[in-house]
């Protein structure tokens, strides 16, 4: 957190999203509250060897994501990050690459939280963190199907030095 938002939250603080006490997107008792469950994706059909999930996407989860995404609210990438390190400890060796976000949208929210969370989740987990994947074009994902998102990103995301994450652990 830069001094401004520093500032700005000593001035004008968020309200936790579960039970509304001033302070943080998600004070230090409802976040202890939270009950994770990873469940491994089956219906994954890409060369990818695992695919986990550390909550359902809904409820607090959700609005954290749209805070963040949406209503630029970027204190939600350390929630966000420390969700996914309680959910999901890989081992020391692992890379944590971010999947880029379009420039379009990070010249929109003045960041790109998927490297916002994959700094702090490396940080979190002691893994590193490699910025190895290059985006091609800007297209929109909201309110698009699942099917049709899946198909917007075909050939999207690149490599242009793959000896970075030969024989590696990758977590995306």
């Amino acid at each position: 957190m830069n001094l401004a938002e520093c500032l700005i939250s000593l001035i004008a603080p968020h309200d936790c999203i579960v039970c509304g006490k001033v302070g943080n997107l998600l004070c230090d008792r409802c976040r202890a509250r939270e009950e994770l469950t990873p469940s491994e994706i089956t219906d994954w059909s890409t060369s990818i060897h695992q695919l986990m999930s550390c909550v359902v996407y809904q409820d607090i989860y959700k609005e954290l994501v749209h805070r963040l995404k949406f209503d630029r609210q970027k204190e939600a990438y350390e929630h966000i990050a420390w969700i996914m390190s309680r959910c999901y400890s890989p081992n020391k060796i692992a890379s944590v690459i971010p999947l880029p976000t379009s420039a379009k949208r990070v010249r929109q929210r003045g960041y790109d939280q998927t490297v916002l969370i994959a700094r702090r989740y490396a940080q979190l987990t002691g893994c590193r963190y490699i910025h190895a994947l290059r985006r091609n074009g800007d297209g929109r994902q909201v309110g698009a199907t699942r099917s049709s998102r899946f198909d917007q990103m075909k050939g999207v995301f690149y490599i242009p030095n793959p000896r970075l994450i030969i024989d590696q652990d990758v977590i995306l």
